[in-house]
């Protein structure tokens, strides 16, 4: 029997292509420091997009679903786009994506930016930085 699990074909019996699926796991996302070069032309930066590191099981071609977002002081958020991509059989994948930069001109509010990593029906939150639009400075 054979069967597609991610993008990898593997032979193997149902219970051992379920066994694989269920093995993957992210074990740690770190991003690039927050720097000006990362915040929007309005606000004096270029846009530079963030460098994310995903450290994960040694399992080639698991879809990764990546979301960055923007928690606002004043309670709403902002979406920031998503992007797909999949893993690396090395145990790291590395995504350089142009996600929206970060661009809080409200004057008022600080956010929090942050990114949902999500494989195998698990979610990894992990907060990239903050920006005060009031003192216009990174937290």
């Amino acid at each position: 029997m054979a069967a597609v699990t991610g993008c990898t074909q593997t032979a193997g019996t149902s219970a051992e292509i379920a066994s694989t699926a269920v093995d993957f796991q992210v074990n740690s996302v770190s991003v690039s420091p927050l720097t000006l070069d990362n915040i929007c032309t309005r606000l004096g930066g270029r846009g530079a997009p963030p460098t994310l590191t995903i450290r994960h099981s040694p399992v080639a071609g698991v879809p990764i679903r990546i979301r960055m977002w923007d928690q606002i002081s004043n309670g709403t958020t902002f979406e920031h786009r998503r992007t797909r991509v999949t893993s690396d059989g090395s145990g790291t994948t590395v995504v350089n994506h142009r996600f929206l930069p970060p661009c809080n001109t409200t004057g008022n509010t600080v956010s929090s930016y942050r990114f949902d990593v999500t494989a195998d029906g698990n979610t990894t939150t992990t907060v990239w930085g903050g920006y005060d639009s009031r003192s216009r400075s990174i937290r």
